[in-house]
């Protein structure tokens, strides 16, 4: 590493990471000068991983299976002065951001257009600021650059912060598309199956539109409506430092989730809740007080890894299960009439629910997120319902 570039790390470690957390050094055999002695110090934990064994190494593996060999979070990761040698930097790239926590620092150099080729053991690319601004921290926030004009050999540096919302709003025709909030990205679904927006979250999923984020939500285009405004996610996010694992609106408090869910559908939803969850092969929690979480349908906001977790260990099972033909008792009692009195006409809801009401089907998977995040134990925060935008530091009720 050049002098330059040794001088850079501890600004940028003073300035923007007085406390790195939970650090991963991608690549840190130690050749010419290391990070680790800018950001081990005051760490939780220091962990480098290089392809080679050697000084500075603790773990030898490949970058391009960072997320199936770790499978961990990383407050910081650090990575000096090696995509170059790398034949898919890219690859790397997207390994370490899977496993950058929400919120954590994301440290990049390599050599500047011109540097002199230095093969180990191979020497294949110069990476342009373009590439670090467009590709490498798309979607990050970038906190310091250190960009070198020459003549002389030298490095380009970001340090970007994962902090993107990604906040996806379903509609379904045009008179529902005029009513979408700002703040959210469209997502046009023509057909609105039994599932209802928890089939659009499995998608989305399926699609990997959750990418490269660090939280990560659905809202149906009626969330206005419904809430009487509509929640403040992003800055309640940024103002709460990324501290929590999900952030849902607030609600009218009283009774829990599932409490809400008999009221509005009766006692069937219960059993049925039960009998779902028994056959998922979690332990069944009381249903009736899972512990003050009520979020209103599909708007909670979630860490993205969190929200995967819970898509593959219990949304996407959930749907299949409902979706089995070989049970028929069980889908007899999912059709039965869930007392839910909406708009669709008897004609659609036949075409949908295969009777002419509403099923248990869509009311029992809005339900499951506060279940399984209530078994997990995961931290969640309330965000005020704003009709008009307040300063950064309107307080969340925490629970």
């Amino acid at each position: 590493m050049t002098r330059e570039l040794l001088a850079w790390l501890a600004r940028i470690r003073e300035k923007y990471v007085p406390y790195p957390g939970r650090v991963l050094e991608v690549g840190s055999y130690n050749v010419n000068g290391s990070a680790r002695e800018h950001f081990q110090s005051g760490s939780e934990s220091y962990l480098g991983v290089d392809q080679t064994a050697g000084p500075g190494v603790d773990r030898v593996m490949s970058s391009h299976e960072l997320n199936r060999q770790l499978n961990s979070q990383f407050d910081t990761i650090v990575c000096c002065e090696m995509l170059e040698h790398d034949s898919n930097p890219l690859h790397s790239v997207a390994e370490m951001r899977k496993l950058l926590a929400p919120g954590g620092h994301l440290i990049v150099t390599s050599p500047a257009n011109g540097f002199p080729e230095h093969r180990y053991p191979r020497d294949y690319w110069r990476l342009m600021p373009d590439a670090y601004e467009d590709i490498i921290f798309k979607n990050m926030t970038i906190l310091d650059r250190l960009i070198h004009l020459g003549p002389a050999p030298g490095c380009n540096a970001y340090l970007g912060q994962n902090t993107e919302v990604r906040i996806f709003q379903a509609y379904f025709d045009k008179s529902s598309g005029a009513s979408l909030d700002r703040d959210s990205i469209p997502y046009y679904n023509p057909t609105c199956g039994k599932f209802f927006e928890s089939q659009i979250i499995c998608d989305l999923f399926s699609q990997c539109m959750h990418a490269g984020s660090a939280y990560f939500g659905l809202v149906s285009w009626r969330i206005k409506s419904k809430l009487n405004g509509t929640p403040d996610y992003r800055r309640t996010i940024e103002a709460d430092h990324f501290e929590h694992d999900f952030y849902v609106p607030v609600t009218a408090a009283g009774m829990e989730v599932w409490q809400v869910a008999v009221c509005l559908h009766g006692e069937t939803i219960l059993r049925v809740a039960r009998d779902l969850i028994r056959i998922l092969g979690f332990a069944l929690p009381d249903l009736c007080h899972l512990g003050g979480i009520q979020p209103t349908c599909n708007y909670q906001v979630c860490r993205t890894d969190l929200y995967q977790e819970f898509v593959e260990k219990m949304l996407k099972p959930a749907i299949e299960i409902m979706q089995d033909s070989r049970n028929p008792e069980f889908q007899a009692i999912l059709h039965q009439d869930s007392l839910y009195r909406g708009s669709m006409s008897p004609a659609r809801l036949t075409e949908i629910f295969g009777v002419s009401h509403y099923g248990l089907h869509p009311f029992l998977c809005e339900r499951l997120f506060p279940t399984y995040a209530a078994i997990k134990k995961w931290r969640g925060i309330r965000v005020p319902i704003l009709q008009h935008q307040v300063p950064l530091n309107q307080p969340a009720s925490s629970f």
